[in-house]
């Protein structure tokens, strides 16, 4: 077993699991307090206990159940669907089997195929500690808060009639259902998901229509809602909407749930408006035509054999269009960046100097940038 171990990379192994987990709707809310390796770290952290429990027979102890089901608790007290993260774990094992099986050598499969009952030992215990951790948070108040606030708030959005229940979760959350009623997105930064349970509750303390959504919270407020409170945190990002009638609701929480995470990218706290992202937004809001954009500038510079136009063409936008600046950015003569810029042209039919072309390359270099936070 550990020789099988031994051939295989954690880092890589983590990496191939959350390529494939992408492709999972519930992968990204399960690891959103984890926005820059994603999920890796946690990947890596349920891969060593299976893999010593594979080598060793050594099986996860109270302290590591403890762990994960403190992991699972969070998202259950944010209403996230229990079969979401399961459904991440499954196609773990799954994934990891296969990985395992590709490292062994035909002599060392049958003994792996002895062993592979350890795998599906340890799905039994996830799905145990899911269980449990979503049966202890299913009455907590700030569970059932989460659940009737999600529940108002999806209504609302799909603009279906006002019922006896939906008026019943609006007394029960203290939010006044008249409107007028202000689109809201809000992150606190450098923070994970249970931070984001606890800011939803203190919002529905006030009236606001707050709901949990990984590492931010978003819902509706009313028009004169002060935030001042909650701006005195120097981690707190917020972007805000004018009031909106039920028609333009579900799009305008869309955009502000991508504008708070473009903010939060570039290190933007407090108030952000749409003026502040219009670029991002554009193409956010516009995915195909920003594909379109995309194939246009660079999908003739694909392939390693045109890596260093690809290179020059985004130092190039950095510099302003300045061939001079390039160069010294690259270290390489000026006439080098001439030459490269005449094969870019000849190739893509872009010209550099064209002020139009220009904004394509910059547009398409950003759409590349933003396309995951996008949620694309």
């Amino acid at each position: 077993m550990r020789a099988i171990f031994g051939r295989l990379d954690a880092d890589e192994v983590a990496r191939q699991m959350d390529q494939a987990f992408r492709e999972l709707p519930g992968y990204a809310r399960f690891v959103a307090d984890d926005p820059v390796d994603r999920g890796q770290p946690a990947i890596r952290w349920n891969v060593a206990l299976v893999l010593r429990w594979l080598a060793d027979g050594v099986a996860p102890d109270e302290s590591m159940t403890s762990e994960l089901h403190e992991v699972v608790r969070v998202r259950a007290a944010a209403a996230e669907r229990m079969n979401d993260g399961l459904l991440v774990y499954r196609r773990g094992v799954r994934i990891l089997w296969n990985i395992l099986l590709d490292a062994a050598t035909a002599d060392e499969r049958p003994m792996l195929v002895e062993q592979a009952d350890v795998l599906w030992s340890y799905l039994e215990l996830v799905v145990d500690t899911f269980a449990q951790a979503y049966a202890d948070e299913q009455d907590a108040p700030e569970t059932v808060g989460e659940r009737r606030a999600q529940s108002l708030l999806d209504r609302l959005c799909a603009r279906q009639p006002i019922t006896v229940d939906d008026r019943e979760r609006a007394e029960y959350l203290g939010f006044d259902l008249a409107g007028p009623h202000r689109p809201f997105a809000a992150r606190l930064a450098g923070v994970g998901a249970a931070h984001h349970v606890r800011l939803a509750s203190r919002l529905r303390s006030q009236g606001v229509l707050a709901t949990t959504e990984g590492s931010q919270v978003a819902g509706l407020c009313a028009e004169d809602f002060n935030w001042a409170a909650l701006l005195d945190d120097p981690r707190f990002l917020l972007a805000c909407e004018r009031p909106t009638e039920r028609p333009g609701l579900a799009a305008a929480l869309e955009s502000l749930r991508m504008l708070v995470s473009f903010a939060d990218d570039t290190g933007r706290r407090g108030i952000v408006t749409t003026r502040d992202f219009l670029p991002h937004l554009l193409l956010a809001r516009s995915p195909e035509i920003a594909d379109d954009i995309d194939a246009r500038v660079f999908g003739d510079l694909t392939g390693s054999e045109h890596a260093d136009l690809a290179t020059t063409l985004r130092c190039l936008a950095a510099n302003g269009f300045d061939r001079g600046a390039t160069a010294a950015e690259l270290i390489v003569h000026r006439n080098t960046v001439l030459y490269r810029v005449q094969r870019i042209q000849k190739l893509t039919g872009l010209e550099l100097q064209n002020p139009l072309d220009q904004n394509l390359v910059c547009l398409a270099i950003l759409w590349n940038r933003i396309k995951p936070q996008a949620g694309l």
